[in-house]
């Protein structure tokens, strides 16, 4: 089963590959940037803080949208019959 369409999946990939190169690019040049402003340690703490928030919501998020344990039966039943 493919989720992606044959024609649309070098569209997909070349976003996925966009969005990592940037989510690991931005906040390099942000971090510089704020570095040059306010210090190389509070650049360190305000950046850690940042990604330690983000983490936390993500982690959150994936445990709030987890699939219960009924639900995951429920699949395997359905794939089996």
């Amino acid at each position: 089963m493919t989720v992606i369409p044959p024609e649309h999946r070098a569209a997909v990939m070349s976003a996925f590959y966009v969005a990592a190169y940037a989510s690991l690019s931005v906040p390099a040049v942000l971090a510089g940037i704020v570095a040059t402003h306010v210090g190389l340690q509070s650049t360190f703490e305000i950046f850690g803080s940042v990604v330690a928030g983000i983490a936390l919501i993500v982690a959150f998020e994936a445990w709030r949208t987890r699939p219960t344990r009924m639900l995951v039966r429920q699949e395997i039943a359905h794939v089996e019959a």
